[in-house]
């Protein structure tokens, strides 16, 4: 039965002495006070025992020792349920007797002025139906410093004897070993110092109340982990396990852990988690607890993550959380999470991790068709693109047939384009070795009685080799005349966009000698002659001086692809060259930039980075090293008044034509309506397509479209045209005979390579990129390195100088756009000649100058 369900008859005695006038041995202990002073205040505190402060009775410096044993005589009389007596000062041994020391007592005469502990124990039995609690913090000291028996000893046996004495009683004291140095260290001194915490703040044991026996090991834990002496007991009370006083620490833990459960239930997690983590400090043992901490932990990290839209990690700690607690809104937000993760892999065509989503999806909600729709989907991508990948690798294994039977079973899925050409040109290359079988088959079966098949095997081999080389050649020679032509035009384009902005006679004259039969020839006659007309009229006139005639070594003058580029033929029997650096790959991608298809194209888009597409004119001199190449010369003499230009080729060949070339003549065309010239230019999608539109349009219905698809296909092939721009714009900042005498200087270098090592070769070629630092520069080393060692590192170069541009370029659009004039737009058009913005620019350009003859 506790002590605090009897409180009206429990009763406390706290009986101390400090210091002693009759004996100087008895050093004064000040703490002493103290001692009784907090004791009182802890045993009235209604949290902890609640004693009425009239049934405790403070017998602290008493000199009359009659009056203590009469107060305790009374309140052992009078306490029917329980009696607690505390003492604290100094304890004597003398002649084996234990006395309690008073304000009047000397250690001397302790048997005539202090009170023996058997004689405390008389007067304390009288009421046998009392629980007696007798708490005794002291200094020992030793009368007879020759006694046979330490103090020590002496205090132990009579405690046991006391304990005999008093049945009903419980029994704590100091350590023996205690003096009064050790006593004076605290105060309270360090044994009620403990004994008053333990009341105050409660014990780590998970009960309500704590009992005596609690109440000691908590001062004992306590007391020993801050190295003093350990106190001692008795062991013989039934009353040990009762409960004494309340359990203050676990109350207040309870209290706490039980508003947390109620947020908790609730799901205001929020507010659970501080109630939860301030009982965690009082008892951090409770794993229930410590797991609650955890899931309000997790779920609130899984809420930033889910605001954040990194779903990913978002599921992964609504998965903890639901692990611990599996409550139902945590499952619907791991559900919504692996929604939104599979919504954005879907977009992003990220199948394999889209499925995994998917799949967890459709297990949660077996019945939402739009998932199994989905998972079906990626599954078949997924199928897709393994059976797209091991045929590609058939058919550069040359098993055409295996990668037929693959390419037939991608085509069931998704019937796509590429997919279905690379079929057909499976089939394709299947039936000509077939019919190339059996022809040899045939012709061999009549010459010799031998292996027949293992001969046609070796002969088809050769052949397919010889005509693989041959269609090689066919499609270099095709590409060279495409490229040249589409160079020939973009650089017509671009000279004609500087001459149009010079706007002199000169650079008038200029075009026409470079292009007499250009797209722009009529326009700058007339802007010409509208030009020569104005100086007359401010001018006298002067006499033109006579202009001879075309003088023509060779049949036809060249044009301006034929000073770039010699087309050679194609013979019967062809042998490559020995030192051909590009191959069929190089050839078709760069037709393809265009627009063209071919036999290999869309397996070139799938090789990825291994094959790099030569993208300027440098690159294919090296495609063609092996064909003949004519320069481009300024003759050592020049007639004033009449600009001649020399052509010399390779083989000694020399064309020359004077400033006037006469235009051949040209049939008239049939008048084309605005929809068929639209309708083709869409149908080629090509440059020429969109300018031919251009040119021959009198509505002008399109006009826009055909600028901007004209401006995309720019951009696809802005690297391939780099080397010219760069011609185009250093011509332009220089007077019309510095650009003529410039551009009549550009060669076609044909020179032998020097023989050295790869690394070497790759080092130089890394080096003199890293020296340019420009795109067309890393693409150069891409085309021509063999070793492949920077090939990452120029890839990421290029790419940043990509970015760059395209910034700069915005921004210059919206300084063009800011301003709003024609100036501003061309200024535009002269730094980004393929620009994005290239037809919105040259749009308003016309309207502006539109608005300006209004």
């Amino acid at each position: 039965m506790s002590i605090k369900t009897n409180l009206q008859s429990a009763r406390a005695v706290l009986m101390g002495a400090s210091h002693f006038p009759k004996d100087k041995e008895l050093i004064t202990l000040d703490n002493v006070a103290n001692n009784i002073k907090e004791l009182n205040r802890v045993f009235s505190d209604k949290r902890v025992l609640g004693l009425s402060n009239n049934h405790i009775i403070s017998l602290y410096n008493t000199p009359d020792n009659t009056k203590i044993k009469e107060e305790l005589a009374i309140a052992a009389e009078a306490a029917t349920s329980t009696l607690i007596f505390y003492y604290s000062g100094y304890i004597v041994q003398r002649r084996g007797q234990i006395y309690l020391t008073t304000v009047n007592s000397s250690k001397q005469q302790v048997h005539v002025n202090a009170i023996s502990l058997s004689e405390l124990a008389n007067i304390i039995r009288e009421n046998e139906s009392a629980h007696k609690i007798l708490i005794l913090d002291c200094a020992y000291q030793n009368a007879e410093p020759n006694a046979l028996a330490s103090v020590q000893q002496l205090v132990r046996e009579e405690l046991a004897k006391l304990e005999d004495t008093l049945r009903t009683a419980y029994i704590i004291a100091s350590s023996p070993e205690t003096t009064p140095e050790i006593f004076k260290l605290e105060n309270p001194s360090p044994f009620t110092n403990q004994f008053i915490k333990i009341l105050e703040t409660g014990s780590k044991k998970e009960a309500d109340e704590l009992s005596l026996n609690d109440i000691f090991d908590g001062i004992s834990e306590k007391m020993r982990a801050a190295g003093q002496l350990e106190p001692i007991r008795g062991a013989k009370s039934p009353q040990r396990n009762h409960g004494f006083v309340n359990n203050l620490k676990f109350i207040e833990y309870k209290k706490f852990k039980t508003e947390g459960d109620t947020f908790f239930s609730k799901e205001n997690f929020g507010e659970a988690l501080p109630l939860y983590q301030y009982a965690a400090k009082l008892y951090n043992s409770d794993s229930d607890l410590n797991n609650k901490i955890d899931f309000i932990n997790f779920v609130s990290e899984a809420n930033k993550h889910f605001s954040k839209l990194a779903y990913e990690e978002a599921k992964q700690n609504y998965q903890f959380a639901y692990q611990l607690f599996p409550i139902q809104s945590i499952k619907s937000k791991i559900d919504t999470s692996v929604e939104r993760m599979a919504e954005e892999y879907f977009r992003n065509e990220y199948f394999e991790k889209a499925k995994e989503s998917y799949e967890f999806l459709v297990k949660s909600f077996p019945d939402n068709e739009i998932f199994r729709e989905r998972l079906e989907r990626c599954k078949d991508e997924i199928l897709l693109s393994e059976l797209i990948d091991e045929a590609d690798k058939l058919f550069f294994q040359d098993r055409y047939a295996d990668a037929a039977d693959l390419y037939q079973k991608a085509i069931d899925i998704n019937p796509d384009r590429r997919t279905i050409r690379r079929k057909e040109e499976c089939e394709f290359l299947l039936a000509k070795e077939k019919t190339m079988r059996e022809r040899l088959e045939l012709e061999f079966a009549h010459k010799q009685n031998v292996d027949i098949k293992s001969i046609v095997n070796e002969e088809v081999a050769k052949r397919e080799q010889n005509l693989r080389k041959v269609l090689e050649v066919k499609m270099k020679m095709q590409a060279q005349q495409e490229i040249t032509q589409e160079l020939n035009k973009t650089w017509e384009a671009k000279i004609w966009e500087e001459v149009s902005h010079r706007n002199t006679t000169d650079f008038y004259d200029f075009y026409l000698k470079l292009f007499p039969e250009g797209r722009y020839a009529q326009e700058a006659q007339t802007y010409k002659e509208s030009l020569a007309s104005k100086v007359l009229e401010a001018k006298p006139a002067k006499k033109e001086p006579m202009v001879e005639k075309l003088e023509i070594k060779k049949e036809e003058p060249p044009t301006i692809h034929e000073v770039i580029f010699k087309e050679a033929p194609i013979q019967e029997t062809f042998t490559p060259p020995a030192e051909e650096k590009g191959d069929i790959f190089n050839i078709v991608e760069d037709t393809k930039s265009e627009g063209r298809a071919g036999l290999f194209d869309d397996l070139i888009d799938d090789a990825g980075d291994e094959l790099i597409i030569s993208k300027s004119v440098a690159v294919m001199d090296n495609i063609f090293a092996e064909v003949e190449t004519p320069v481009f010369k300024t003759p050592e003499k020049s007639n004033p008044e009449i600009d001649i230009f020399d052509f010399s080729t390779n083989n000694g060949t020399k064309v020359s034509y004077k400033e006037e070339q006469k235009v051949p003549y040209q049939e008239p065309q049939k008048q084309i309506s605005e929809e068929e010239l639209w309708e083709e230019a869409t149908r080629k999608n090509t440059i020429e397509g969109y300018m031919y539109y251009i040119e021959n349009t009198i509505e002008s219905s399109h006009i826009a479209d055909a600028y901007y698809y004209i401006s995309k296909i720019r951009n696809r092939t802005s690297e391939e045209n780099t080397t010219v721009a760069n011609i185009s714009s250093a011509t332009s900042a220089k007077p019309v005979e510095e650009t003529i005498s410039e551009i009549s200087r550009i060669q076609v270098d044909t020179s032998p390579n020097i023989n050295i090592s790869a690394d070497e070769q790759d080092d130089a070629l890394w080096q003199e990129a890293r020296n340019t630092d420009t795109v067309s520069a890393y693409y150069n080393y891409l085309n021509n390195t063999t070793t492949k060692k920077y090939r990452e590192d120029a890839k990421k170069r290029i790419s940043t100088l990509n970015e760059m541009e395209k910034l700069n370029e915005q921004r210059e659009w919206e300084h063009a756009t800011t301003l709003d004039t024609i100036e501003a737009y061309k200024q535009y058009l002269k730094k980004y000649p393929f620009g994005n913005f290239y037809a919105k620019a040259r749009f308003r350009i016309t309207k502006l100058e539109s608005e300006m003859q209004v």
